[in-house]
């Protein structure tokens, strides 16, 4: 989103008869990506609470097309975070 990579759950994914869209999925974004390791993004650190992102990018509801799947293996970090580390592809950060 907006040339970063932005980590959430799909919740459901919708239709709309008459668009030509292939789809829209109903969004819960978590928290804007952390690095811990610098510029070595192969480590992400993710907040529970997404509200900066649902601010930021001013919906919960987005293009399917606008989704980089991969698999994200999630694990929980002390404090309620969460470290997010993709099997495929690469994390993209605004320059």
């Amino acid at each position: 989103m907006n040339g970063r990579s932005v980590y959430g759950y799909v919740n459901r994914f919708l239709t709309v008869d008459g668009d030509n869209c292939p789809g829209y999925a109903s969004v819960c974004w978590f928290g804007p990506p952390r690095y811990p390791l610098g510029d070595n993004r192969l480590e992400v650190v993710v907040s529970r609470d997404g509200r900066q992102l649902v601010r930021e990018i001013q919906s919960c509801i987005i293009r399917i097309t606008q989704i980089d799947p991969s698999y994200i293996v999630v694990e929980p970090v002390v404090g309620g975070d969460l470290r997010m580390m993709r099997q495929s592809g690469y994390d993209r950060v605004r320059e």
